[in-house]
């Protein structure tokens, strides 16, 4: 609680400070809202990672790009996944979005399931918190990842290409995008080897936890998290200023260990031993070793239309379809493959109710998810065709049945805003219709190996009606200050996971089963913040609690070593954001500085603690431009965690120092040269909010060099 005490003492005398710099700060527009307001003219919290930002750091996944913002974390499943983590919440809780719609991905299903974000090709990143999240799904007691790519938006001719390497896992990567007058490609390839960490794979906790001896530490390649991904996008934009129709056509393909299966403790790094390129599950780990591929395919459009002068300022539809397709490979063998269609329709117009700006609208959403594992053979999970149910943990069934969700729902967003106040309205209402199809056996179908579509039988669809409102309110004051806060009632529907699961879940080692007497989520959640904006300095302090009634939570089941349940209890989980952005003038040189910091805290009814929560963070980051170099400096120290739940190990604290020069020369027009050392000081880092934080540590440290060339 030190840093903490020290972020108050620095947040109360910055209020009143003086401006450090004459410099105005450019306005920033949040995409995300309807009206293309200022940040500082939103209620809801909003964090924002622009093209600079994202490109020094394109192989990370999404959840470890948004690592360094306060308030969220990621939920590390190796290098090739990693999900964001909001407020402590993850999953099917928040919202990922590209460009406003659905990815269509599946990474609800498991922290093994990577993001459909494909981040080579995007130009920003926003994350909302508040009344705002509710355009989008009842987010408004976590929030909304919206991330952005310059596909289906009309702009200058162009073309840029990126080239990149990284020494921890000999990684290679290429990126390419072009714009000719409507239409835009982008296109990008990874390959990576095993990473290379620090120390063993197992953490001291582990490992005393398993009564093992603790073995020295030695820098090694960790098992199985090699990945390759490729993809390629389509885009066009046509139009004039009052009528645009956009589209996005997309192919990404993904394949990658999931690290923590072999326990074993690696094999010695000697700068360039990396298994080539092969990533056949073979070569890159043991025999039980687990390997995901999986292909993504998206369609977007979109149709806007100004209206000023009449009802209506303007009108908007979107369009989108996506088609999943993942493998999990134990070894040699499929254990699970997933198969999802989902389609989306948005349309939402914008008035003028006397001074309040209004957005109204409505979206349905349909999902179809197939799930077969390798006990589809003969529904007993041994794979030996004799039904007894006796094979490999498999006896319980597969781990998701073929299932479909739809969502038909209603919304509004309403602001105004006057020479004193800021206000924001907020409401949505969710019709959610869930349905799983089992499959049923008998035995003269397991005779003739008979398993169509009428072997599937439901046991009646499962419906949910959820009521979402928010309201915000901010008071203005001299000199940029802003105080204000926020009440929102949301409410969720269990997910199919939540509903319906029922055995092993090959990725994640584990058997996880669902209720179907689960009851909707329930959650009243308020948050007081503080804004202060003057020169080229701000900040933002944000308080925040959740208080859930029937929160639903993963716990292992008693006596088992495998099994998993999910139960419901009420919950509070509360915190505080606080960050701070100014600039010293050195003589010539100016200094940036940027200062974060965070403090989430999460508890079950019984007392007892909910897991996987993330830890105080503090982030500081230091930069300066010496003639055409950029230096960057990025600290971020994570505390120990110790405040675990049931069947947690406590996470150690760790400081990860990053250094980073961008060389931009004058005398060559367009290019930029970047070199980056990440975890310089190759510090053994282990995120808590991580399900196999205790099985692999994240990357040693990584040296990455890049060259980009624009015209």
């Amino acid at each position: 609680m030190k840093a903490f005490k020290w972020a108050v003492v620095l947040l109360l005398t910055s209020v009143f400070e003086t401006s450090l710099s004459a410099q105005e700060i450019n306005e920033i527009i949040v995409y995300s809202n309807p009206y293309k307001k200022s940040v500082d003219k939103v209620i809801s919290t909003v964090d924002i990672l622009d093209q600079d930002e994202i490109s020094s750091s394109s192989d990370l996944s999404l959840g470890s790009l948004l690592a360094k913002l306060p308030g969220l974390d990621s939920s590390g499943y190796g290098p090739s996944v990693g999900q964001p983590i909001i407020r402590g919440l993850g999953g099917f809780r928040i919202g990922v979005l590209n460009n406003g719609m659905s990815t269509g991905d599946i990474a609800y299903t498991g922290d093994d399931h990577s993001n459909g974000v494909p981040i080579h090709n995007l130009e920003r990143i926003e994350v909302l918190k508040g009344p705002a999240t509710l355009r989008y799904g009842p987010y408004s007691s976590s929030g909304v990842v919206n991330s952005f790519n310059k596909l289906m938006t009309s702009g200058e001719n162009e073309t840029s290409l990126t080239l990149g390497y990284g020494d921890s896992a000999d990684e290679n990567s290429a990126s390419l995008f072009t714009r000719m007058g409507n239409f835009a490609l982008s296109a990008y390839y990874e390959d990576a080897d095993n990473m290379r960490i620090p120390t063993h794979a197992e953490s001291v906790a582990q490992l005393q936890s398993e009564g093992e001896e603790i073995p020295a530490d030695r820098s090694q390649d960790a098992e199985n998290t090699f990945g390759e991904n490729q993809g390629i996008s389509f885009g066009g934009n046509f139009g004039n200023d009052r009528t645009t129709l956009s589209f996005l056509i997309a192919a990404d393909d993904k394949t990658y260990g999931v690290p923590g299966h072999s326990h074993g403790h690696g094999e010695d790094h000697d700068g360039d031993d990396h298994d080539g390129d092969d990533h056949d599950g073979e070569e890159h780990g043991e025999e039980e070793s687990v390997q995901i591929d999986s292909e993504h395919r998206t369609f977007q459009a979109r149709l806007s239309h100004d209206l000023s002068g009449n009802l209506f300022n303007s009108i908007r539809a979107d369009l989108s379809h996506s088609s999943f397709e993942q493998e999990e490979m134990e070894g040699a063998e499929t254990g699970i493959q997933y198969e999802q269609d989902e389609s989306n329709f948005r349309v939402e117009a914008s008035a003028n109710i006397g001074n309040w700006q209004t957005t109204f609208g409505s979206n349905y959403r349909d999902m179809d998810l197939k799930v077969i594992s390798e006990s589809h053979d003969d529904g007993d999970g041994d794979g030996d065709g004799d039904g007894d149910g006796d094979g490999d943990g498999h006896g319980h069934g597969q781990y998701l049945p073929e299932s479909d969700r739809s969502e038909i729902g209603l919304f509004f967003l309403s602001q105004l805003e006057n020479e004193s106040w800021l206000i924001e309205l907020a409401g949505r209402y969710d019709s959610i219709e869930q349905e799983a199809f089992r499959e049923e056996h008998d035995d003269d179908d397991d005779d003739e190996g008979d398993h169509g579509d009428e072997d599937h039988e439901s046991h009646g669809a499962i419906d949910h009606n959820l009521t979402n409102l928010s309201i915000g309110l901010a008071k203005k004051f001299d000199g940029g200050l802003l105080f204000g806060g926020s009440l929102s009632h949301t409410e969720r529907a269990p997910s199919q996971v939540e509903l319906f699961a029922g055995g092993k879940h090959v990725a994640a080692q584990r058997e996880e089963f669902g209720d179907e007497d689960l009851n909707k989520e329930k959650s009243l959640s308020t948050e007081i913040y503080l804004r202060k904006k003057w020169g080229d300095s701000s900040l933002r302090l944000a308080i925040f609690d959740n208080d859930y009634e029937d929160f639903i939570y993963l716990q292992k089941r008693a006596g088992s070593e495998d099994e998993f349940d999910f139960l419901q209890q009420d919950a509070e989980i509360s915190g505080l954001e606080f960050s701070y952005d100014t600039s010293v003038n050195f003589s010539e040189y100016k200094l940036l500085t940027s200062l974060r910091y965070s403090l989430i805290e999460g508890e079950l009814d019984n007392g007892s603690n909910l897991p996987r929560i993330p830890p105080e963070k503090l982030m500081l980051g230091l930069s300066s431009k010496v003639g055409e170099v950029l230096y960057k400096v990025d600290f971020t120290h994570n505390s120990k965690q110790d405040d675990i739940g049931l069947n947690e190990l406590p996470t150690d604290s760790f400081t990860q120092v990053d250094l980073g020069a961008e060389w931009t020369p004058s005398s060559f027009n367009g290019l930029k040269v970047s070199a980056l050392i990440r975890n310089a000081t190759d510090e053994e880092i282990r995120r808590h909010t991580s399900a196999i934080k205790d099985l692999v540590p994240e990357s040693g440290r990584d040296i990455r060099l890049s060259l980009g060339f624009s015209f």
